[in-house]
């Protein structure tokens, strides 16, 4: 068997021809999917999600794209559910996300025999601190639901836009993260 490819980017902060670049790039390689981990937007860029909306709607839809939310893909005070109607809706519903249009969902490509979980670390984040990296609850079950459910002959690759590193700590079976100073508590 031929291990699939993926083509991965992040970090395009509204540099939509880079981002149409890399669509059409992965679409010619016969990916197994593109996958973009982030920051597709700028702070406060309420207009960015209109463009790269149109960018998803106009990809090819035999590649698959994974759309990972960043910390600078930023809420501007959008609930959750809000959130991701703005910045998933378009993906999602191509490429038939899991998970009801959040910003965690999975996406199996059943032909390569992947499963690709997104996960939103930036999720539930107090306004104020958008570099809190944690998991809440429900998402940290989706995660566990996800992998137990992945079928036995699957891979599984997990798409998130930071690695955790530092910013995960657990202990007592709750995730810690720091404070700026550098202390770490829940």
């Amino acid at each position: 068997d031929e291990m699939p490819l993926v083509l991965h980017g992040s970090d395009f902060h509204s540099d939509y021809i880079r981002l149409q670049r890399a669509i059409q790039l992965g679409s010619k390689m016969n990916v197994a999917a593109n996958v973009f981990t982030g920051d597709i937007v700028s702070f406060n860029a309420n207009d960015g999600y209109d463009a790269f909306n149109a960018l998803f709607s106009q990809a090819e839809k035999n590649t698959i794209n994974i759309l990972v939310a960043g910390d600078h893909d930023n809420r501007n005070g959008y609930g959750a559910d809000e959130f991701a109607e703005k910045f998933m809706k378009t993906c999602a519903t191509k490429w038939s996300y899991s998970n009801n249009n959040k910003s965690y969902y999975y996406k199996d490509n059943t032909e390569k025999k992947l499963r690709f979980i997104v996960i939103d670390e930036v999720e539930g984040a107090p306004e104020y601190y958008y570099n809190v990296r944690h998991l809440q609850q429900a998402q940290a079950q989706f995660l566990v639901d996800s992998l137990a459910s992945t079928p036995e002959n699957y891979g599984i690759i997990i798409c998130i836009h930071k690695p955790q590193g530092t910013a995960f700590k657990p202990a007592n079976n709750k995730f810690y993260f720091p404070h700026g100073n550098g202390d770490w508590s829940d």
